[in-house]
């Protein structure tokens, strides 16, 4: 049985409450009939994410509540008493206790494995534990604030196959890899943690896994001091379980990256053609073909093509000046054939394993 809704109860409360807008709160800041405490709460950041997260996480219990009725008379009470502040530090004190009312322990799926979640509200992040038979998971996420519907709240943890997904997220989205699914298995009676693959944060859980193989991003390289972010190499990778853990499989690899690896080498063999005689002459920096080149020549040496690379590093001594082409080798050195990608943020080190008795 999954507990949607209740997730929404820590999608709205795990990131700090200083962030957003003056105005946010849920009544209409602009009215003239405005009570005091509602003109204190529009007038104050905190506060008015504070009536955000409140009024939805009450939403929440109250959708999955058996007895909404009491949830309800519960919160006008609480409004009562809010209503008597007269002064911000009073209301946030009054908020902050009516938050951690609403945010106990909660189900997110129970079965044969179940994943429950709790909130701690001095570091805003949500405590994840994954407990099966006799192994217990546990480990922090943090995910943006934003009211949820139920059918999105079914996107991040789940089953596919064999495996059970569960979202990790740092909270932001400027990183290729600042979400991935954490993937567990059932393995002889017992649940084990296989690995971490890469994940869009609009995709539902097990988005990566199809046909036995799981789709991940190679991420080393994207901060470099050749490429922008956009265009820096990030060849795909195809990887599968082998003895309880996720490993690359170079071939697929190639094979997967084949598209973007031709159109990438017309480009090169184009521009050693028709230019070959101006290039040292030219500003190549972030030039679609240096972006193909550097591409190519990760992606070859990853997948252990040592034909390729030679040819891409002559090519680089053509369309490269001096100083551009030395960096290029530094990046291509530091490229491991089937090592696995990285995870940039501060949760992706916390997993720990309890065995329980």
């Amino acid at each position: 049985m999954r507990h949607c809704t209740k997730m929404l109860v820590f999608l709205v409360l795990n990131i700090p409450v200083f962030s957003g807008f003056v105005g946010a709160a849920y009544f209409d800041c602009s009215l003239n009939t405005l009570t005091m405490v509602e003109r204190l709460i529009c007038s104050d950041q905190q506060l008015s994410q504070l009536d955000d997260h409140v009024v939805a996480a009450s939403y929440a219990r109250m959708i999955d509540a058996d007895n909404t009725t009491m949830l309800r008379k519960r919160q006008r009470g609480w409004r009562r008493q809010r209503d008597q502040c007269k002064n911000v530090l009073c209301l946030r004190d009054i908020y902050i206790r009516r938050l951690e009312e609403l945010s106990e322990e909660f189900v997110i799926l129970d079965g044969i494995v179940s994943v429950t979640a709790n909130i701690n509200m001095d570091s805003y992040l949500v405590h994840l534990s994954v407990k099966g038979r006799k192994h217990q998971y546990n480990f922090d996420t943090s995910m943006e604030t934003y009211l949820a519907t139920e059918r999105e709240q079914g996107w991040n943890t789940g089953w596919k196959g064999p495996y059970l997904f569960v979202r990790q997220s740092s909270g932001i989205r400027s990183c290729w890899r600042c979400t991935v699914e954490i993937v567990f298995r059932i393995k002889d009676g017992h649940l084990i943690y296989i690995g971490n693959v890469y994940v869009r944060h609009d995709e539902p859980f097990g988005s990566s896994y199809s046909n036995g193989k799981f789709l991940d991003i190679y991420n080393k390289f994207e901060i470099n001091s050749l490429t922008s972010h956009a265009a820096a190499p990030s060849p795909w990778l195809v990887l599968y379980e082998s003895k309880g853990k996720l490993e690359v499989d170079i071939n697929r690899t190639w094979e997967k990256n084949q598209p973007r690896f031709k159109k990438n080498q017309a480009l090169i063999q184009s521009s050693l053609t028709e230019t070959k005689q101006l290039v040292k002459k030219v500003n190549w920096t972030h030039s679609e073909t240096e972006n193909g080149l550097i591409f190519n020549a990760v992606l070859s040496t990853y997948c252990n093509k040592t034909k390729f690379t030679d040819e891409l590093l002559r090519s680089a001594e053509i369309l490269m000046d001096k100083d551009r082409e030395k960096i290029f080798r530094e990046i291509i050195l530091q490229v491991i054939p089937g090592e696995h990608p990285g995870t940039y943020h501060a949760n992706s080190n916390n997993m720990q394993q309890f065995i329980m008795k």
